[in-house]
């Protein structure tokens, strides 16, 4: 599961100083700090079936409480994740990560700043890769 593989590279990297948690974070989290999700994956064809190259929308929020902090985040992000490729993560191996879009976000509900990403990720899950 590439969002297995994209977290425990983000753990792994020293240059990455940010709290990163998949899906849900836990109570009482203090910013700033980063979740992510797997909005949408597909797998791409051809007229002679499934490829095993898999295309994967992954969303990460960066929230912060300051608007300068969590645009900063979001840009280290940026600069670690976008044009990456060709590198096995885990158990999956990246054909290449492109960052698509980003939008900031202040809720009624919260005191806290949200930048909010978009990156597409194409990938082989490692038992495919020699097809």
């Amino acid at each position: 599961m590439v969002e297995i593989a994209i977290g425990d590279f983000l753990d792994a990297n020293e240059t990455w100083e940010i709290a990163t948690w998949g899906t849900t974070v836990p109570d009482r989290t203090a910013p700033p700090y980063c979740v992510f999700d797997v909005i949408s994956t597909t797998e791409h064809h051809t007229h002679d079936g499934p490829t095993n190259l898999i295309r994967c929308r992954m969303q990460f929020t960066h929230i912060a409480a300051t608007k300068a902090a969590a645009k900063a985040n979001a840009r280290a992000l940026r600069a670690l994740l976008n044009g990456r490729r060709k590198q096995v993560m885990g158990d999956i191996w990246i054909d290449g990560i492109m960052w698509d879009n980003e939008r900031d976000l202040f809720g009624p509900n919260t005191t806290m700043f949200q930048v909010v990403q978009d990156y597409i990720i194409f990938y082989k899950e490692r038992e495919s890769v020699g097809d």
